[in-house]
C-alpha cells in the first residue's frame, strides 16, 4: 500500500521553489526577502536545500558559481544596516545575495527595528543585491510593529513548516530529556528552566511553544504525557518567580497524569517523573515555610511529606546520588523541626552510603546532623568529633564548597563556645570567613541561591562579634557590627526587604568583600563622599522638635536614592536623637502600598505586629514611642505614588494614614521625589490636613534640595 506523502513536505518544496525565484528575480537591487521558519532543525534543513538547488541551477546553466554568503547576527547588535555593510565588504567572494540569520537571538530586538526602519534607504542605496531574513513568526511581527517603512520593500514572506508528526516527537523527545537532564541536576537545589533552554524568550522554549499552537491549529492535541509536561514547565516558571501558589496548581495537574495508573502497565511506568514533580512540591513548600514564619511548622511537614515520597520512588529506581541528596534536604528540615529522635536516625541512614568521593557531600551533612544532636544532649565533645569528621569528608570532596566548609567550622565554634575555648572558636570562625571570602565568587559555591551565603556569612559575623564582645574586644566588635550592616543592607537581607540594591551596588560588595571586608565601614563613608554635610543637615533637621515633615527633592540621577540607602539610613540606625534610638522604615514601591509598608516594618528592628489596616499603622507607630523609639518614615521616589496608586480608597487610604501619623510624636516623614513633580505634592496637600506644618508642603523651611 503506497503511503500518503506529507502535505507539510511539499508545501515546503513550494516554498523553496518560491525562494529561489525570489532570489533570482531580484539580482542587482536591495530586496528583502522575509523567509519563516520557527525550528532550528528545520531551518538547518531547508538552509542545506537552498543550497544545494542553487549549485545545481548553476551547474545546470554553465554559469559562475552563485554565491549566497551567511551572516550570523551576534546577540548585541546596534545596527543591521552597518553589520550587513561590513559583511558584505568582508565576504571572500562578492556574494549575489546574503542569507542573515540569528534575528531571533538580539537582545534588543525592538530598539533594533526601530533603527533600520529609520535608515532603511540606506539599504537600497548600499546594498544592492537580495538579503533573505530567516526569521520566526514573533520576530515577524515585531518586524511588522517596529519597521512597517522597511517592511513594505517586501513581498509575501516565505514559510517553511514542521510537519505535525515531527512537532509531535518534539514533544516526546522533551518529555524523556528533559526529567532525566533533572536527574542528573541533582535534588540539591532548584535548577531554573534557563539550565534546559526552556526559560521563556529561550529558542528550545519558543519551539515548543509555536509546535504546540501548530498542533492545535491541525485540530490535533498533545498527548496527555506531552500536556502534562507543559504544565510542569510552567510550573518550573511560576516557581522561579516566586509564584507559589501558581506553582503549586501546576504541578498538581502534572501529577494528575504521572500518578494514575496506565492501561497495560502492571506498575506505573512513569515513575521517574512522579518522583521529580514530588521534589518540586517539596521545594514550594519549603519556600513557603520561610516566607511565612506562621504556618512554618505545617509547611515543613508538607516539604518533607513531598521530599519522602520523591526519596521512596528514586530509591527504587536506582538513582542513588540523587536519592542521598533528598535524604539532606529532609534532615534540614528535620532540624529546622529539631525533631532530633528522627534527625538522628537520618544522620545514620546518610552514613550507610558508599564511601565514594560522589557521596562524600551527603555523607559529610550525615555527620553535621549528628553533631546538631550531640550538641543538643549537649554531648560536645562528641558533636566536636562528628563535626571534625564533617569537615574532613567535605574536603575530600571532588567539588570543595566552601560554603560549605564555612558553615562546618560556625558548627565547629559553637561547640567550642561551649565547651569554654573561645579563642579556639574566633580562629575557627576567621577561618571560616576567609573561606568563604576566598571563593565569594566561585560558580560552585555551594550552587547556593538566594542570599544564602550572605547569610551565613552574617552568621558567621554575628558569632565572631558575640565572642569579641565576651573577650572585651570592643572595637573588633564595633568593626564586625559595622560590616554586619552594610552586608545586610546591600544585600537587601535586614533594612531593605522586598526592595534590592542596584547590581553595581551588588559588585561592589563582592569585590569590596573579596579585598578586604575590614574596610566595608570605610566603603560606606566612600559612599557618602561629598554627602556628609548633606546627612548631617537632614539628621540635624530630624532632631528639631518643630521639624515634622521634610521634602528632599532634585533632578533626576542626582543620587537621592542612593544618599538615603548608602548613608542616611545607616547613619540614623547608629544615632541617639531626643534621647531615642532611631528606627527608619523605608519604601519605595507604590503599587499596592499597604502590603509594600507591612513588609518593611517586618523588616525593621522593632517589634513587630499583626499589622492588618491603617488603624493598626498608627497603633503600631505609638507603640514604638512608648518602646522609647524615633520612627522616620521615609517614602523614596514618592512621585511614583500619583500613578502607581491609581486606586481611589487605596489612595485615600494613604492620605488619611499620613494625616494620623504626622500627628504623632517622635515621627518624622521624609518625601524624596524628583524635582519636576514637586507640584504633585499640591494633590497631597488639597486632601490631608497639614495644620501642623502651616498647610504648606511645599513651604521652602521644609525642603531640601539635593545638588550634583
Amino acid at each position: 500500500m503506497t503511503q500518503t506523502p506529507d502535505p507539510t513536505e511539499r508545501q515546503n518544496q513550494q516554498s523553496l521553489s518560491t525562494l529561489l525565484r525570489a532570489i533570482f528575480l531580484s539580482q542587482g537591487q536591495f530586496t528583502p526577502i522575509l523567509v519563516r521558519c520557527n525550528y532550528q532543525t528545520l531551518r538547518s534543513q531547508m538552509w542545506q536545500n537552498l543550497q544545494t538547488a542553487l549549485q545545481k541551477r548553476t551547474a545546470e546553466g554553465s554559469e559562475t558559481p552563485f554565491v549566497l554568503h551567511e551572516v550570523q547576527l551576534p546577540r548585541t547588535l546596534n545596527s543591521l544596516f552597518s553589520t550587513l555593510l561590513e559583511a558584505l565588504d568582508n565576504a571572500p567572494h562578492p556574494p549575489q545575495a546574503l542569507a542573515v540569520f540569528g534575528l531571533d537571538r538580539v537582545q534588543d530586538i525592538d530598539s533594533l527595528l526601530k533603527a533600520t526602519n529609520q535608515v532603511r534607504d540606506e539599504f537600497s542605496k548600499h546594498l544592492p543585491l537580495p538579503v533573505l531574513f530567516w526569521l520566526t513568526d514573533d520576530v515577524l511581527q515585531k518586524l511588522t510593529r517596529f519597521a512597517p517603512d522597511f517592511k513594505s520593500w517586501a513581498a509575501a514572506s516565505v514559510k517553511f513548516d514542521l510537519a505535525l508528526q515531527a512537532s509531535i516527537i518534539l514533544w516526546w523527545e522533551l518529555t524523556e530529556s528533559l526529567f532525566q537532564e533533572l536527574y542528573k541536576a541533582g535534588a540539591e537545589t532548584f535548577v531554573a528552566n534557563e539550565r534546559f533552554d526552556l526559560a521563556p524568550h529561550c529558542s528550545l522554549r519558543r519551539e515548543l511553544e509555536f509546535a504546540r499552537t501548530d498542533i492545535h491549529l491541525a485540530r490535533a492535541s498533545l498527548s496527555s504525557m506531552s500536556e502534562a509536561t507543559w504544565q510542569f514547565i510552567l510550573g518550573r516558571d511560576a516557581y522561579a518567580r516566586n509564584q507559589l501558589d501558581q506553582a503549586l496548581a501546576y504541578y498538581q495537574k502534572s501529577l494528575q497524569f504521572w500518578g494514575r495508573s496506565h492501561a497495560g502497565h502492571k506498575t506505573n511506568p512513569f515513575l521517574g517523573q512522579q518522583g521529580i514533580v514530588f521534589f518540586h512540591l517539596g521545594l514550594c513548600f519549603l519556600r513557603q515555610a520561610q516566607q511565612h514564619p506562621a504556618h512554618r511548622q505545617q509547611t515543613l511537614r508538607q516539604a518533607q511529606y513531598y521530599f519522602q515520597h520523591s526519596f521512596d520512588i528514586v530509591s527504587v529506581r536506582n538513582y542513588q546520588l540523587y536519592a542521598v541528596q533528598l535524604l539532606v534536604q529532609i534532615g534540614e528540615i528535620l532540624q529546622q523541626l529539631q525533631d532530633w529522635p528522627a534527625l538522628e536516625a537520618l544522620g545514620k541512614q546518610l552514613l550507610n552510603y558508599p564511601t565514594t568521593q560522589q557521596f562524600n557531600t551527603p555523607r559529610a551533612k550525615g555527620y553535621s546532623f549528628l553533631a546538631q544532636v550531640a550538641f543538643q544532649k549537649t554531648e560536645f565533645k562528641t558533636a566536636a568529633l562528628y563535626v571534625h569528621a564533617a569537615l574532613e569528608l567535605q574536603q575530600q570532596s571532588p567539588q570543595h564548597y566552601a560554603d560549605r566548609i564555612a558553615a562546618y567550622r560556625l558548627q565547629l565554634a559553637r561547640i567550642q563556645q561551649q565547651q569554654h575555648h573561645p579563642q579556639a572558636a574566633i580562629q575557627c570562625l576567621e577561618l571560616a570567613r576567609q573561606e568563604l571570602l576566598h571563593r565569594w565568587s566561585d560558580p560552585i559555591v555551594g550552587q547556593i541561591q538566594g542570599k544564602q551565603k550572605e547569610r551565613l556569612y552574617v552568621d558567621i559575623l554575628q558569632a565572631l562579634r558575640s565572642l569579641y564582645l565576651s573577650q572585651r574586644q570592643y572595637q573588633k566588635a564595633f568593626d564586625l557590627k559595622q560590616e554586619q550592616q552594610l552586608v545586610e543592607q546591600y544585600s537587601g537581607l535586614r533594612a531593605f526587604h522586598g526592595v534590592y540594591p542596584a547590581a553595581s551596588q551588588t559588585v561592589t560588595l563582592t569585590a569590596q568583600l573579596q579585598n578586604d571586608p575590614k574596610s566595608l565601614h570605610a566603603h560606606s563613608a566612600l559612599v557618602a563622599s561629598g554627602r556628609q554635610k548633606v546627612v548631617e543637615d537632614l539628621i540635624e533637621a530630624l532632631s528639631r522638635n518643630e521639624r515634622k515633615l521634610i521634602v528632599l527633592h532634585g533632578l533626576s540621577g542626582v543620587g537621592k536614592t542612593t544618599l538615603l540607602r548608602s548613608s542616611l539610613l545607616p547613619t540614623l540606625r547608629q544615632r541617639i536623637l531626643s534621647a531615642r534610638e532611631v528606627l527608619p522604615i523605608f519604601q519605595s514601591n507604590y503599587r499596592n502600598w499597604l502590603e509594600q509598608f507591612k513588609l518593611a516594618i517586618q523588616a525593621s528592628n522593632a517589634p513587630s505586629q499583626a499589622v492588618e489596616q491603617v488603624e493598626d499603622l498608627i497603633h503600631y507607630l505609638k507603640e514604638n514611642a512608648r518602646s522609647n523609639f524615633l520612627t522616620v518614615l521615609v517614602f523614596d521616589q514618592f512621585e511614583e505614588f500619583f500613578y502607581l496608586c491609581s486606586d481611589a480608597p487605596q489612595r485615600q487610604q494613604f492620605y488619611t494614614f499620613l494625616q494620623d501619623a504626622i500627628r504623632l510624636p517622635f515621627v518624622k516623614i521624609i518625601l524624596s521625589l524628583r524635582e519636576d513633580y514637586l507640584h504633585t505634592l499640591l494633590q497631597l496637600e488639597s486632601q490631608v490636613d497639614l495644620a501642623i506644618i502651616n498647610q504648606n508642603i511645599l513651604d521652602c523651611h521644609l525642603r531640601y534640595r539635593l545638588q550634583d
